[in-house]
């Protein structure tokens, strides 16, 4: 009982005494330890190569001289600077340093460019739309369809957020006063109507719209306008053919004016003035009120009075000291 006692109270003594006891029986065989990871146990020898990464150059860098444009920019695209070999620079600079390059600019990134619209590009757009077009009409061949009617719109550039401009609206619409069809009577009271729009030294109407905020607005009125003038032009109201005075006409007219009137009346009472003499003096009384007075005009007419009146003309008389 005792004994019992002895071993359940001291469990952990009695094992180790069996287990360094001499008397205890050897174990045959031990455990084999799992290697997981097997180890080579030769020593490595470290070696370190020096790896160099190659750069490749840019696109520009490698363009040749004779490259097809359109292939390297054939669209609307925004700036990259390692594509267009030119040395481009936008934006302002700091004190003295340069302008920036194109290198990370932003300045070209916000801009819109043409570089798609290159003249060897448009010449093979033209190219290529020629066969889509349709040949000009034999009718229009004469030569009033030569430039006769010109419109001229302008498209503006800016360096900033937006492209919208103001000034892109504006029309100026260009005619010909020759290809219209009108008589003396029409043709004086359509550049009556048109004013200042009338350019005598070219013979043309130039009509500018800038009233429509779209540019499509402005062309149909400028075209409106010039039509309604137009038919204006052709209607003869009573008070043109009975209250119109000599004051009131375009051209000055000789044949049954006052001037005419008073010349016959004193070549008829004078001596030795022929109709020749007349008619001179109407084409030097014509001459000077639809010029104007200058000094050619002021002398033919003041020939043309001394021989109507049959004087000598004044030699000129110089003194000399």
């Amino acid at each position: 009982m005792a004994l019992l006692l002895r071993r359940s109270l001291f469990p952990q003594r009695f094992a180790l005494c069996r287990v360094l006891s001499t008397d205890a029986p050897a174990m045959d065989e031990e455990f084999r330890t799992i290697d997981l990871y097997q180890r080579n146990t030769e020593e490595r020898k470290m070696t370190r190569t020096n790896r160099t990464r190659q750069i490749r150059q840019k696109r520009a860098d490698r363009m040749p001289v004779d490259q097809h444009w359109p292939s390297v920019w054939p669209v609307a695209a925004s700036f990259k600077p390692s594509v267009v070999p030119l040395p481009v620079r936008q934006g302002v600079a700091r004190k003295t340093s340069p302008p920036v390059a194109k290198e990370g600019n932003l300045e070209l990134m916000k801009i819109p460019n043409f570089l798609h619209l290159t003249p060897p590009a448009i010449e093979a757009h033209c190219e290529a739309l020629k066969k889509f077009c349709t040949k000009w009409p034999e009718a229009l061949t004469d030569r009033r369809s030569k430039n006769w009617l010109t419109i001229t719109t302008s498209d503006y550039l800016n360096a900033g957020p937006s492209i919208r401009d103001e000034r892109a609206r504006i029309v100026t619409l260009k005619l010909r006063l020759k290809a219209l069809e009108l008589d003396k009577h029409s043709r004086e009271k359509l550049i009556t109507i048109l004013g200042e729009r009338y350019n005598a030294k070219k013979d043309e109407l130039v009509i500018v719209t800038d009233r429509c905020p779209l540019r499509r607005q402005n062309l149909e009125y400028s075209l409106f306008a010039l039509t309604a003038a137009y038919h204006e032009s052709w209607i003869t109201e009573e008070w043109e053919l009975t209250d119109r005075q000599e004051a009131d006409m375009f051209e000055f007219t000789w044949e049954d004016s006052r001037s005419e009137k008073y010349a016959k009346e004193y070549a008829s009472q004078a001596k030795n003035v022929s109709e020749k003499v007349i008619e001179e003096y109407g084409g030097a009384l014509k001459q000077l009120k639809d010029q104007g007075d200058n000094i050619y005009n002021l002398d033919a007419y003041k020939k043309a009075v001394l021989a109507l009146m049959n004087l000598k003309t004044p030699q000129s008389q110089t003194t000399v000291q």
